[in-house]
């Protein structure tokens, strides 16, 4: 079974296109702090498809706390090998008030999901 976990910040702004058939997909970098090394930082690429893609895009943005749940998927090229986590599900992991501390990509009026 090949089920991941991550807890962390995204990294850098997320990028978010569409195919020629309409369906979103989202690429963004996630922060991950080593538990017994406060000095050590792994960066996971991330990428999303479809409704779980324009959620990342609409209501995340860099620095925000984002928990994943996905699967590793690796490719070949020139001899390296590129690992990269396929999101399944996203969830917040800051708190409310930080939530709100202008992270949102969404319009002042319209109220978050929580």
């Amino acid at each position: 079974m090949n089920k991941t976990f991550i807890l962390g910040n995204i990294a850098k702004d997320i990028e978010l296109r569409m195919t020629k058939d309409n369906k979103a997909i989202a690429k963004f970098s996630v922060a991950v702090s080593r538990q017994f090394s406060k000095d050590k930082t792994d960066f996971f690429n991330c990428t999303a498809f479809g409704k779980t893609a324009e959620f990342v895009h609409n209501y995340f943005g860099k620095g925000r706390k984002i928990a994943i749940i996905g699967r590793m998927e690796s490719d070949k090229y020139e001899d390296k090998l590129y690992w990269n986590l396929i999101v399944d599900e996203v969830d917040f992991a800051d708190s409310k008030k930080s939530a709100n501390d202008g992270y949102s990509k969404v319009d002042d009026e319209e109220p978050l999901p929580f």
